[in-house]
């Protein structure tokens, strides 16, 4: 008999097993992630931490086309284990980082393999520049003798550029031509150059277009001599009749803009085909779209220009490009071996009825969808459970009316009236006045019972007498 107290315990139970169902499914799902600051300074060494889980993986951490951490387990099969390793960066110039993941991670509950992960940016700015430092204090001199006469002290009255004597105060105008200037003092060998306000290395001094003020200062004390340098204005000659061709390709840079440290790009163009974002030396991943509707390529034809003329340019993945995302890596390196730079870009190859999407995300929809199925089939098979215990309790109910009204089943001595064996104890029954057969009148009970059990009622007998 099933009580009330057994259906609360059935339905406790099987919500259990509900909810243990689905935090089995959203558990333990396999992944690898980047953790990284978004910005970094030129010559700081940052961090890069890589975490996940998996029963077996093998991964390496990549920034700028460089392998800077690897992790492997491939001997686990236990269960899902956590996925930890970092790996550290130097920027070398200011641009953009980028950082990924390649290799892969298996899940243990279902053999799932994630072989594309998310990747990361990071901002690289140059170092704040040095305050200029504050003049030191003069130390108060220990008294000293008197010096003698004849040494008197020395004072810088004169400089000399590219030979010629200048003394302070003086002026001179230079061709446009003339870009570069040697200053030198003179009688003096411990002395420092100063250029429109700038500290200058060196003796060899740059000039801007106009005027650059000059001062060369005498460190042992002995003064300063300022000359002022005019720079003419450089003429622009047009030859008549002819147009100067001033369109610059967004894909080219000018030389001037790729005199920084390092080995780079100057140029990267695709015949054809634009690059997102538009190119910068110091950005080193890009995208290309193929709408293969449109057109196709099995390869593509890419110019690609180094910054120095020494090093060498190889592409590699540019052949077979297949229907969706393929990677082609622009390496370069220097002659000497020792500076390596690779530049990246995602080919996508697409039609008008796919879209491109990341590993990453195609596997989740299809886990999600499976988790959405998987979570409606229990769901279904809950309320299944749910109504066939319903059903019984009802009918367990409906039984238990039945007995009660009827007592016991609804059926009655029915033998009373239909056993031939019993016939003398029938008719002793009749002489002792028990039942009033023979008189109708008299056993109006009996005979309503007769009519009600025909109709199916079945009325309990009301009577005198014995029930056998």
């Amino acid at each position: 008999m099933l009580t009330n107290k057994k259906i609360k315990f059935l339905l406790i139970g099987a919500f259990i097993i509900f909810f243990l169902l689905i935090l089995s499914i959203t558990s333990n799902a396999a992944s690898a992630n980047i953790s990284c600051a978004s910005s970094a300074t030129v010559g700081e060494a940052i961090t890069i931490q890589v975490t996940g889980t998996g029963v077996q993986w093998n991964l390496e951490l990549i920034a700028n086309g460089n392998v800077i951490a690897s992790s492997n387990e491939l001997d686990n099969y236990e269960g899902n284990k956590t996925i930890s390793f970092s790996g550290t960066y130097t920027p070398t110039a200011a641009g953009t980082i980028n950082v990924r993941l390649e290799g892969s991670v298996t899940e243990a509950s279902d053999g799932t393999v994630v072989r594309s992960f998310a990747s990361k940016t990071i901002n690289v700015t140059e170092p704040a520049p040095a305050p200029d430092p504050e003049p030191e204090p003069e130390p108060t001199p220990d008294p000293e003798p008197t010096p003698d006469p004849e040494t008197p002290a020395f004072k810088l009255e004169a400089i000399t550029i590219d030979g010629t004597r200048y003394e302070n105060g003086a002026s001179l105008t230079v061709e446009n031509e003339k870009d570069v200037i040697k200053v030198q003092a003179v009688d003096s060998t411990n002395y420092s150059i100063n250029v429109n306000g700038i500290s200058n290395s060196g003796f060899d001094v740059k000039l801007n277009e106009g005027t650059n003020t000059i001062v060369v200062t005498d460190l042992n004390g002995g003064g300063s001599v300022r000359v002022n340098v005019s720079r003419l204005a450089k003429e622009e000659e047009t030859p008549p009749n002819v147009m100067e061709n001033t369109e610059t390709s967004e894909n080219t840079i000018d030389e001037e803009t790729t005199e920084e440290d390092g080995l780079k790009l100057n140029t990267l163009k695709i015949d054809g085909l634009e690059l997102s974002p538009k190119f910068d030396p110091n950005v080193f991943s890009y995208t290309v779209n193929i709408n293969m509707d449109k057109q196709d390529y099995s390869s593509l034809n890419i110019e690609a220009v180094a910054n120095d003329d020494t090093a060498t340019v190889n592409i590699d993945g540019n052949q077979n490009l297949q229907e969706g995302e393929n990677i082609i890596n622009i390496i370069l390196t220097s002659e000497d071996g020792e500076e390596i730079v690779t530049y990246q870009l995602i080919v996508n190859k697409i039609t008008s009825s796919s879209e491109v999407v990341g590993a990453t995300t195609s596997t989740t929809s299809e886990d999600n969808q499976n988790k959405i199925i998987l979570i409606a089939v229990i769901a279904i098979v809950l309320v299944i459970i749910i109504v066939v215990i319903i059903l019984l309790v009802r009918r367990h109910k409906m039984m238990n009316s039945d007995y009660d009204e009827y007592d016991g089943y609804g059926l009655y001595n029915y033998d009373l009236y239909n056993n031939q064996d019993d016939n003398n104890e029938l008719k002793d029954n009749e002489e002792n006045d028990v039942y009033k057969l023979d008189n109708p009148e008299e056993n109006n009970d009996y005979n309503d019972y007769s009519e009600n059990f025909d109709e199916g009622k079945k009325k309990k007998r009301r009577g005198k007498g014995k029930h056998a």
